[in-house]
């Protein structure tokens, strides 16, 4: 008895598995005490990885809008830097991307203890910042929702591009963690959680394998169209100030075949080319012009006074698109005494080009209430100045105020034989170019800055399209992907018979190695035991030896082979000494001495012992 309180008082050490150790520790902060989380998952541990995974879907939603969001980055980079002097967007992109890689590897930590029959137990911090994650991404759809109502469409548009790719993904990225929880399925005794585990599951995966169906993207097609004519919106935009003299060189330079730009009307009468309603932030307004009660509309102004600024200064200093140090010394200096180009100015420009773009498109702007001019006045200003310049070779479309088409001109006077239309991308849909395109009317949709939604509407069958990223689209040659629809039926079917497939052959390898391959309710129960709860542990021991079929070393034997005190069982709380001069407990043994069972349950868990006891 005394060296048995001697043996008692040792204390217990672990052979630490340190992989276990780092996983149990960033999730659950129980670095040293993994081989106590073998404990079942309460309702609070279960609502803590339900949250968890919440945000992580979510962050990966919002992740994945954020990239799509790339398609308008002239506008978000150029509106929120001139405000705030920092771009909104790729302070969103860095932040949601650490949001992203922070909830992926809490994830991934949450499936290690689910493989390994941890208890689920989230640090209060991770809950924390997942709620934070959740608030902030919902903060971002409400400033999307506020100052770029186009996200909504540019999402669903992009879904028909790479719809077909993600269903693929998730459901190679959903079977693989089947794999994790078949196991875990098969050991739980709970018969109602399992019930609700697996129609959950079914539901999930019935809903991967079918989603091709509601999937329509033009770009599974059996040939490729021609591909569309490339329309420079300003010029080069996203390397020169927009409606620059430098913007439309470099544009030309990338031999591009038309170009866009929008038709003003100073206050005496002269039209020139700038493409926003108020003067500042894009020029030197307000540090020039002193007449601050015209609100700095650029059309209540005289062609003098507008002369007098520049709109380059701004692009050095803001640096939208990160690329001021690509420029030369020259450009630089052009850019920032870049002055507004009359009407005539640009038609001039064109003329001189060794190669200009052999479509302009004009459109004009509205004229405020006030302004001196007559509409009339206003369609002679603009016939006079179109015959004046030398713009022979170069076909040029004018869309008046108020008219949606935009009409040929030839020799100076509006035709109705060759019409054109400016389309957003949230207003191209497949009905309504195959409407105009029936009609004879030529489609121009814009913007379209990406290869993606290039692809999109290369099948589409557009006549043009208009980008600021100019370069970009110009090096586009083929679509991102294509699918006939017969090998996108082929690759779709097969993805999904090898997902079933390995579902059902993982679960019945796992079938056989946990209970044998003939059913045995002795077998289930004993391996369900070890995961039911606080109850059912007092029984590892016995499970134990009935599987394993061997007794146990004596305490003596034990001590001196491992060389230090009693090795913790992290499944059970119940240890058994016995003296027997290595008689195998559940056999007859010639002379058994004494055992002792010791049940941190009490003393009413000996009758599970499959043996004879003498005490």
């Amino acid at each position: 008895m005394e060296k048995l309180k001697s043996l008692s008082s040792r204390p217990q050490n672990y052979r630490h598995n340190y992989f276990l150790v780092l996983i149990t520790g960033l999730l659950g902060c129980k670095w040293h005490r993994y081989k106590q989380s073998k404990e079942a998952n309460g309702k609070w541990n279960l609502l803590g990885t339900g949250i968890a995974l919440a945000s992580f879907l979510y962050t990966c939603l919002i992740f994945y809008v954020w990239m799509v969001l790339h398609n308008d980055y002239y506008t978000i980079a150029t509106t929120r830097t001139l405000e705030w002097d920092v771009s909104f967007y790729l302070l969103g992109l860095i932040l949601i991307c650490f949001l992203f890689s922070y909830h992926a590897i809490v994830f991934i930590l949450c499936l290690f203890h689910i493989h390994h029959g941890f208890q689920l137990y989230i640090h209060p911090l991770h809950l924390l910042v997942s709620f934070i994650s959740t608030l902030g991404c919902t903060t971002v759809v409400i400033l999307l929702c506020t100052f770029h109502y186009q996200w909504w469409p540019l999402f669903g548009l992009s879904l028909k591009v790479t719809g077909p790719f993600l269903d693929l993904g998730v459901l190679v990225v959903v079977t693989l963690v089947c794999f994790i929880l078949i196991r875990q399925w098969l050991l739980t005794s709970w018969r109602l959680g399992k019930w609700l585990a697996l129609g959950s599951v079914a539901v999930i995966m019935l809903c991967l394998y079918f989603a091709p169906l509601a999937i329509d993207s033009p770009l599974v097609a059996e040939s490729t169209p021609p591909r569309p004519r490339v329309i420079a919106l300003g010029g080069s935009a996203n390397e020169a100030p927009i409606n620059s003299e430098v913007a439309f060189k470099k544009s030309i330079t990338e031999r591009v075949t038309g170009i866009c730009v929008t038709v003003q009307f100073s206050s005496d009468g002269v039209p020139f080319i700038f493409g926003e309603s108020s003067l500042d932030p894009w020029t030197d307004a307000r540090s020039r012009l002193t007449d601050k009660d015209k609100g700095l509309n650029p059309m209540y102004f005289t062609m003098a006074e507008i002369k007098n600024l520049t709109h380059g200064h701004w692009y050095i200093h803001h640096d939208p698109f990160r690329n001021a140090d690509e420029l030369t010394k020259e450009e630089i200096a052009s850019i920032k005494s870049a002055p507004i180009l009359t009407l005539e100015e640009f038609l001039i420009l064109l003329s001189k080009s060794p190669q200009p773009p052999p479509t302009v498109f004009a459109s004009e702007a509205s004229l405020p209430k006030s302004h001196s001019l007559s509409i009339k006045d206003k369609y002679f200003l603009v016939n006079e100045t179109l015959k004046e310049s030398s713009w022979n070779g170069t076909t040029i479309y004018w869309r008046s105020s108020g008219d949606k088409y935009f009409r040929q001109m030839t020799d100076a006077t509006f035709t109705n034989t060759q019409l054109a239309i400016y389309l957003e991308y949230d207003e191209a849909d497949k009905d309504t170019i195959r409407h105009y395109r029936d009609r004879n009317v030529t489609v121009v949709v814009g913007a379209v800055n990406t290869d993606w939604m290039m692809s999109y509407f290369h099948f589409l069958s557009v006549d043009f399209v208009a980008t600021y990223q100019v370069s970009q689209m110009m090096e586009y040659r083929d679509p991102v992907w294509r699918l006939s629809s017969e090998q996108y039926k082929a690759l779709w079917i097969t993805m999904d018979l090898v997902s079933l497939l390995s579902l059902v052959i993982v679960y019945i390898v796992l079938r056989i190695r946990l209970f044998g391959a003939r059913f045995s309710p002795e077998s289930i129960s004993l391996n369900t035991g070890r995961t039911v709860g606080r109850q059912y542990r007092s029984r590892n021991m016995k499970e134990k030896l009935l599987r394993e079929g061997a007794g146990m070393d004596t305490l003596e034997d034990t001590e001196m082979q491992a060389g230090r005190g009693l090795e913790n069982d992290p499944t059970a709380t119940t240890y058994a000494i016995t003296s027997c001069s290595g008689s195998i407990l559940g056999q007859d043994a010639p002379t058994p001495t004494m055992t002792i069972i010791h049940s941190s349950y009490g003393v009413k868990d000996i009758s599970t012992v499959p043996t004879s006891i003498n005490t």
